[in-house]
């Protein structure tokens, strides 16, 4: 090139848009978000500068203003690279963003400006709870620990919210201060919690910091764990011969093996299955070597081994293992060290493993390699694996050619390698292509270690590849917790790094390399690996008691140790200790809530922001995956570019590698008897939790504090972490220290019982000493229950009991339970010859017999005027149904008018499943739950926006891929089932409404809507009516839109919403059809003409269909208002009641029948329904004062869970008051409401608390309670008040008139213990109902299913699906039962032994509405009843056959 054309491109260049000097190239990298208070990290690169350094000028600024917040500045030689900070302040910003601009002059000139987002969460927030699960009525212990990326304490206000299992808001300890960086607070349970995950939240400044979850359920401990474990654990098809060894170990808690019996099932298949029986021996060990696999299917991967272990208590516990089936004995497997991404240029390295299935070195044997890749044309190679090795290693590389080239394909690389011998072995893996415009190629070369300790020194090395006319820079940066910490450039393809404790815990090594000719800027490649760093931990803490283990009761002294990591010599100072002791039962059945350096490391990591569904396939791949934002005039390689590219020659290269190996190392100790001496005192204090508490070190960091060990015999898990100014100290694991007792007696008791049934308490006496004894065992004397066929002596029932050494032995009592709530068993076990005793208390519920009713009433307060609202609730017990003493009242508050509705969404949006419908129903409620939250603007809902967000995707998935068909229509069972050729016109309006409406919050495939839209366009006549073509299978859901008119309403409803959600665009346009049936409505719909054929009804749907009409002209608003007051004219009934109605409103309401002032009529689904297309209708044009007694009325008629009458009603009315609710607020007004009567109670409704469910338990007699709201104008109160009683089963209170459900129940004894259940069902001729029906058996305490639901599914060819557990069996009906009937059968066998038990039930009901049900009692023939005797039962006779059945019960035991 002249100097005159240099002169002019420089001239060009000067007079460019960025100012760029000739062939100046630059590279700056930040973060993509910026933490308020955290230094920022900017790397900044200077490449082929030309003739001057480069002045390179950083500004933090704010977006709005462009205001400079913090800037940093610096000069660069070429081929430099530094680490700028720019100090981000504390500032309350208004925006999510701040923009980084980049200035630089001088060798070259430039300016770019990049936008960075403000992530505000800049605290380790570390939630810890006493457990991980909690029954009910026990406390919740919480402690919230909030530090600094330093682990130094912040001192920062925090909110702590808590949400039980439906997503309500039960509690918020608001703007919550600490002294040390550690909040802690106590959440006592209720009796009768939601059961499920409930979550604890963490707030400041209304941002959400972290969510933890704990479990609430209903559960017995277990008290030994059980392992099975296979040798080997494979099985070779061709050699089955070889001998197989499955050994199952049983340890209690406390360490020692398990006595008593296990079953070991060998599952060949999911019908195939062979039984196999063992004891124990004394180390509770059961060893199965002749194992019969024959049966064992050619045509499986794996099969499964479960172990079910009973020891002498009749404790029951199981564990299993997985034994994989290969048909050949050798294996080829790729290893993941080998290389995963193949980059042009550099050798790839991959390392194959052949063996036998353990490991083994096979006979030589040949591999065969075949290679694809997307830029080189395919290749087979051979492999030789000599005699003895097991790892071989295979490199290829690609290098330069000029005879032959081609262009880039699109695809990844493969690799299979299989065995000459037999193809049928073979392993295959895939690899990312790295994409270049240029020839160029970087790796990292593998470390030595992937482990770095802070402060020591580690050499990185690259491998490049390059042209040789190419200059090149190369450079590195460090990114860690979300910042650049480090960052500098390479001499000679190698680096020095030292990590500091800013690199903690894991790092992020970014190098890369800017490379290109002289007439170009160049282009960027880079490689990346994760440093794992030790010594991140400055402190430690220590906990230690003297002995590993002791008696229980006894007082010991724990030891908690902070110390010092650093090397330094200092003290390591006061602090603040926090301590946990825990039962290990509970860490098995729901794992640790220890807080140790695993949970540290992953919160520290957490600030990561790593996406690894990325595919490392360019430059700017890996940016986008680490999270670093760029700013460059570089070429950034994102997508497949064409350029012609070099043919490949393949190296090959193999070398030894060995093999793994596994040292185990065993310490067996004992400790003396005399050590365990039972002393004479009672084990009554069981608790979950033993140690939760606070103390305060010495300077030296040591802490010595004396506890007594609880009663329970097991082994506790202990652990601490401390904290002072300097920071947090955690510990790395817990300490375990086991309480045990050489004589000690266990009583295996359920969770529960029902009050008069007697259960067999079986008490266990443990002998661990070396001599035989002739034990005495106790059970003292209650009121509270009876102890069946034993003579009692001074208050004590007492048996002998032969125990031999180191062995168990059990005897049993027949308890009668008579009165409710906890009872107290109270037993002993005596050595008389030596004095040794063992003393227990142990409590055990009692439930009332029957089956729970819940019901509700609900009311709306508004103070419209004055300063104060009184209002009375009026209950009406059932008193000569209900099951004595089992009565109980609840009041549930909320500030809001969705409020109520929402806290009960979780039972009506479970996760989707069911037929086509059934998946709607339980989907659309998650739409309107989502639309009042982001409608109304409410903070703190973030996770149950989450959950309801993921119901919808989930229910769209089911939707779509189960029930739509090939035109785009849906039916109940889409094209499994029956060979409709279409789908129902109502059901797939109501799908495409219900999708459009979801596609504001989630993805929706637009084929999917189109197709939907095209086939309603289908059903639609030349008039605009529109014909159902297909069937709903729950015509009850239509209500009054099944056919007619009334389909043609409901179809413009949806396509009217649809349009509104989706806009009038394209393919997805309704405006024809929604003109042609508008114009339909206005023919036929005539007010007047409705009003005579008492079409309520379709008054409501035609008066909400015509206000979603966006552009209404004066003929169709008089259209909506004369429909309306045709409504009113035909008594709806939330208007005012007739002069024949006030007398009877009256008189009920004297007699305190009624709460609200209202008349329910008789279609009550109807009516709801009615209620809320006119609520809708006046919300719509604006009219909310008089929506405002309808919305009351609405709240009324709901239901105890949050619902309503029947399904299509809840839809519709939720819809109705979530956007009634979105629309009339309450306002910033300060409110108050009390209980005046029965008690004294306040719940604050202002602000925060407005969404908040507030429940408080009232006594349980309560007739009547008295509530006064307080506050300004507007304020809102909802009010339910909810009773609960029990009933036998059969005997509601609230059943239909008519009876059009027949429900019988039998049982069969088989032996062993187990039965055959029957429920045989009919229906009346009478029943017009279409739809899905269930029947429900409650089994019996004591008893569950003996088979899995497949098995049980498959004996009752009615059924089209089974759901089972230990309490429950459910069968789903597609239709109603002939008039013969049919019946439903199960195997139940006990898993804790009952003499006399209370029915369990069994209902049988239509699933679309449960209100019209048949219910019987469930009950099994008792223990000496002949094997064909079986208990019937029907509803007219259910408390007679209650009392026969358990008279017959009794006499037969005697």
């Amino acid at each position: 090139m002249s100097w005159t054309s240099t002169s002019a491109l420089c001239l060009l260049c000067a007079y460019s848009t960025l100012w760029i000097t000739c062939y100046g190239s630059f590279m700056v990298l930040t973060p993509k978000s910026v933490y308020p208070g955290i230094p920022l990290g900017v790397s900044v690169t200077a490449h082929k500068v030309v003739t001057a350094p480069v002045s390179v000028a950083l500004s933090l600024e704010t977006v709005q203003h462009e205001r400079s917040i913090g800037n940093a500045e610096t000069i660069l030689l070429p081929g430099e690279t530094k680490l700028l900070t720019i100090q981000v302040p504390l500032l309350n910003y208004t925006t999510p963003f701040l923009q980084l601009k980049v200035s630089a002059t001088g060798g070259f000139r430039d300016s770019q400006t990049k936008m960075i987002s403000i992530n505000q969460n800049t605290s380790l927030i570390l939630v810890q709870t006493d457990k991980a699960i909690y029954k009910p009525g026990q406390k919740v212990r919480i402690r919230v620990v909030n530090v600094d990326r330093y682990l130094k304490p912040v001192f920062n206000p925090l909110t702590v919210i808590i949400e039980n299992a439906k997503n309500d808001k039960l509690e918020e300890y608001k703007d919550v201060n600490s002294k040390n960086g550690v909040v802690e607070r106590i959440f006592q349970l209720s009796d009768y919690p939601s059961l499920g995950t409930w979550k604890i939240h963490v707030n400041s400044g209304g941002i959400r910091l972290y969510t933890s979850t704990f479990m609430v359920e209903e559960f017995v401990l277990p008290k030994f764990s059980v392992d099975v474990k296979a040798n080997p654990g494979f099985l070779i098809l061709s050699d089955l011969t070889k001998v197989m060894t499955i050994t199952v170990t049983a340890n209690y808690t406390y360490g020692k093996g398990v006595q008593g019996q296990c079953e070991l099932t060998v599952h060949y298949t999911a019908s195939s299955q062979e039984i196999y029986h063992k004891e124990l021996n004394s180390d509770g060990v059961a060893v199965f070597d002749h194992l019969d696999w024959k049966k064992l299917s050619r045509n499986v991967d794996n099969i499964t081994v479960q172990a079910a272990v009973t020891d002498e208590t009749g404790r029951k516990e199981q564990g299993e293992t997985t034994l994989a089936v290969y048909a050949d004995p050798k294996r080829v497997r790729i290893l993941d060290t080998s290389t995963t991404i193949l980059r042009h240029g550099l050798p790839a390295h991959i390392y194959i493993e052949v063996s036998d299935h353990s490991g083994n070195p096979v006979s030589p044997v040949t591999l065969m390699m075949d290679v694809t890749h997307p830029e080189l044309k395919g290749f087979t190679e051979v492999l030789n694996v000599p005699a003895g090795e097991t790892i071989v290693k295979y490199t290829f590389i690609a290098i330069k050619s000029q005879e032959q080239s081609y262009y880039y394909n699109r695809g990844d690389g493969t690799l299979k390698a299989w065995l000459q011998m037999n193809d049928n072995v073979f392993d295959s893996k895939t690899f990312t292509v790295y994409r270049t415009k240029s020839p160029l190629a970087l790796s990292i070369l593998p470390l030595e270690s992937q482990t770095i300790r802070v402060g020591e020194s580690a050499i990185i090395k690259v491998n490049t590849s390059l042209p040789s006319y190419f200059d090149s820079t190369l450079a590195y940066l460090v990114m860690s917790q979300g910042n650049i910490v480090s960052a500098g450039q390479l001499k000679d393809n190698s680096f020095v790094i030292t990590p500091t404790l800013e690199f903690c815990p894991l790092s992020r090594l970014l190098v890369y390399m800017i490379a290109g000719s002289e007439s170009e800027n160049g282009e960027v490649v880079l490689d990346a690996v994760d440093l794992t760093l030790t010594g991140c931990f400055t402190k430690e803490v220590k906990v230690e008691f003297e002995a590993s283990e002791t008696r229980t009761g006894t007082e010991v002294e724990m030891k908690v140790d902070v110390s010092r990591l650093d090397g330094s010599n200092e003290m390591p100072g006061q602090h603040d200790v926090f301590y946990l002791a825990v039962d290990q039962s509970i860490v098995l059945l729901q794992g640790s809530t220890d807080l140790n350096t695993d949970k540290v490391v992953s919160g520290l990591s957490s600030f990561d922001k790593v996406d690894e569904s990325v595919t490392l396939s360019s430059a700017a791949a890996y940016f986008e995956r680490y999270d670093v934002s760029y700013m460059t005039n570089l070429s950034m390689a994102r997508y497949l570019h064409e350029f012609p590219i070099p043919v490949n020659a393949i190296l090959v290269q193999a070398n030894d590698a060995p093999s793994p190996k596994n040292f185990d190392t065993e310490v067996d100790g004992k400790v003396p008897e005399a050590a365990y001496q039972t002393s004479a005192r009672i084990r009554k204090d069981f608790p979950d939790t033993w140690l939760w508490g606070q103390a305060v070190t010495d300077v030296n960091g040591h802490l010595r504090s004396k506890v007594v060990l609880p009663d329970t015999i097991t082994s506790w898990i202990v652990s601490a972490f401390a904290v002072n100014s300097e920071g947090l100290a955690v510990a790395k694991e817990p300490f375990k220290l086991t309480a045990f007792q050489l004589f000690f007696l266990s009583m295996n008791l359920p969770y529960s019982i029902k009050r008069g049934e007697v259960f067999v308490l079986r008490v266990t006496v443990f002998n661990y000493r070396s001599q035989h004894v002739q034990a005495v065992v106790s059970l003292a004397h209650s009121d509270q229950f009876m102890v069946v066929d034993e003579t009692e002596s001074e208050g004590w029932y007492s048996k002998s009991l032969s125990l031999e050494a180191y062995r168990a032995s059990s005897v049993s009592y027949r308890i009668n339970a008579t009165t409710l709530g906890q009872i107290t068993l109270h037993v002993t076990a005596t050595d008389p010859a030596d004095g040794q005793k063992d003393e227990v208390k142990r409590e055990l519920l009692v439930k009332p017999e029957g089956v729970e009713r819940s019901r509700a009433i609900t009311k709306v307060m508004i103070l419209n005027s004055g300063k104060s609202l009184s209002e009375t609730f009026n209950i009406k017990w059932p008193q000569e149904k209900i099951v004595p003493d089992s009565q109980r009242v609840e009041i549930k508050v909320t500030g809001e008018v969705f409020g109520q509705a929402l806290s009960g969404l979780e039972n009506l949006v479970s996760i989707p499943f069911g037929c086509g419908e059934q998946n709607m129903i339980s989907t659309v409620p998650n739409i309107f739950g989502l639309k009042y939250i982001r409608g109304t603007s409410q903070g703190g809902m973030e996770d149950l926006a989450a959950k309801l967000t993921n119901n919808m995707k989930l229910g769209y998935q089911r939707q779509v891929e189960n029930y739509r068909h090939e035109d785009g229509s849906y039916s109940a069972w889409g094209d499994k089932f029956g060979n409709a050729e279409s789908g129902s016109t109502w059901l797939t309006a109501f799908v495409i409404r219900s999708f459009a409406q979801a596609s504001k919050f989630i993805s929706v495939d637009n084929n999917v809507l189109e197709t939907g839209i095209e086939f309603l366009k289908s059903c639609q006549d030349r008039t605009g009516k529109f014909i159902e073509r297909g069937q709903v299978f729950h015509s009850d859901m239509q209500s009054g839109t099944g056919s007619g008119d009334g389909l043609t309403v409901y179809v413009l409803i949806s396509m009217l919403e649809a349009s509104q959600a989706l806009g009038e665009t394209g393919s997805l346009s309704f405006k024809n059809q929604i003109d042609l049936a508008l114009n339909y409505i206005r023919r036929n719909q005539d007010p007047e003409k409705l009003k005579q054929e008492k079409q309520i009804y379709l008054a409501a749907i035609t008066a909400y269909s015509l206000s979603l009409v966006s552009n209404k002209d004066k003929d169709i608003l008089q259209l909506i208002e004369q429909l309306l007051v045709v409504i009113k004219e035909l008594q709806v009934p939330w208007s005012k009641v007739d002069a024949q109605d006030i007398k009877t409103l009256q008189s009920k309401q004297a007699a305190g029948d009624v709460g609200p002032p209202y008349i329910v009529k008789a279609q009550a689904t109807r009516d709801l329904e009615i209620g809320a297309y006119v609520l809708l209708t006046l919300t719509r044009i604006e009219n909310l004062a008089e929506g405002l007694e309808l919305m009351k009325w609405l709240q009324s008629q709901q239901n105890s869970k949050g619902g309503f009458y029947s399904t299509q009603d809840t839809i519709m009315v939720l819809q109705a008051l979530s956007e009634f609710g979105s629309k009339f607020r309450p306002g910033e007004v300060s409110s108050q409401l009390q209980v005046t009567h029965p008690v004294n109670l306040a719940f604050t409704l202002s602000g925060s608390r407005a969404l908040l469910l507030q429940t408080a338990t009232l006594p349980w007699d309560t007739t009547k309670v008295n509530v006064t709201l307080t506050g300004g104008t507007n304020s809102l109160a909802v009010v339910k008040v909810v009773y609960t009683y029990y009933t036998f089963a059969g005997d509601d209170d609230q059943v239909p008139t008519e009876t059009l459900l027949f429900l019988e129940t039998k049982s069969i004894r088989l032996g062993n213990g187990m039965h055959k259940v029957e429920a045989c069902v009919k229906s009346s001729k009478s029943l017009k109902y279409k739809g899905m029906f269930v029947t429900t058996m409650a089994l019996p305490s004591g008893e569950k299913p003996a088979d899995d639901q497949s098995t049980i599914l498959a004996s009752n060819p009615m059924a089209s699906r089974v759901e089972a557990d230990e309490k429950f069996i459910h069968f789903y009906i597609d239709k109603a039962p002939s008039n013969e009937g049919y019946c439903l059968t199960a195997n139940v066998e006990p898993h804790l032994e009952f003499e006399v038990q209370k029915p369990g039930f069994a209902q049988f009901y239509t699933y679309y509405d449960p209100d019209n049900v048949a219910e019987v009692p469930l009950s099994l023939t008792c223990h000496n009843c002949d094997t064909d005797t079986a208990v019937m039962v029907n509803m007219a006779s259910v408390l007679l056959t209650t009392v026969v059945c358990l008279l017959a019960s009794l006499l037969a035991c005697m």
